[in-house]
């Protein structure tokens, strides 16, 4: 039996979204509201479900976060990173005279993404988004491996630095450096 190419032919293409035009499909309701989905290279992507944990542990770092004068800790919001790719992270932490205005990758101090069924995601595609837009700091709290992997120095190939803490360690965000988080309260 002859094995069959599931590509398309070539005189089929995919149609390529921009952020404004998957804006309108989400303002004329022709995306179900509530749907998890991002828009990756112009495609429409379904995201990973989340569960009671997740939300407890972006609630606890948004409290950690909340404490800091002049940042903001912004969830659950879209974030823009080109013409064809706007995604949801989890959490953002922005200079406050920033948050007044939709984000954009060059005003975020730290992103926070929480991965549980979209581990590989976050850490593989996820991060090399963010750092191809200059995220400076981009953290994945693992609550598989009960670990918060930090990625700094964004660049075209990713990030250059990458760094694994466990319960039992602190981490500090880069630009708040004297708020020491204790990494059991993320990963519990």
């Amino acid at each position: 039996m002859r094995e069959m190419d599931h590509r398309a032919p070539p005189s089929q293409e995919r149609i390529r979204f921009s952020v404004e035009q998957f804006r309108a499909l989400g303002e004329t309701a022709v995306l179900p509201p509530g749907e998890r989905i991002e828009l990756i290279d112009g495609e429409i992507v379904r995201m990973a479900s989340t569960g009671r944990r997740h939300a407890l542990r972006i609630e606890t770092l948004t409290g950690l976060l909340s404490a800091l004068r002049e940042m903001y800790a912004w969830r659950a919001g879209w974030l823009r990173l080109g013409s064809h790719d706007e995604v949801r992270p989890d959490l953002l932490l922005l200079p406050r005279a920033a948050a007044q205005q939709e984000p954009r990758p060059r005003d975020i101090l730290l992103c926070v993404e929480v991965a549980e069924g979209s581990r590989t995601y976050d850490l593989e595609f996820k991060m090399l988004l963010y750092a191809r837009a200059g995220i400076p700091e981009y953290w994945v709290v693992d609550l598989v491996d009960r670990r918060v992997v930090c990625h700094r120095e964004p660049g075209p190939a990713g990030y250059r630095d990458r760094a694994v803490r466990a319960p039992g360690e602190l981490l500090a965000p880069l630009h708040a450096p004297g708020t020491l988080i204790p990494v059991a309260t993320l990963v519990a």
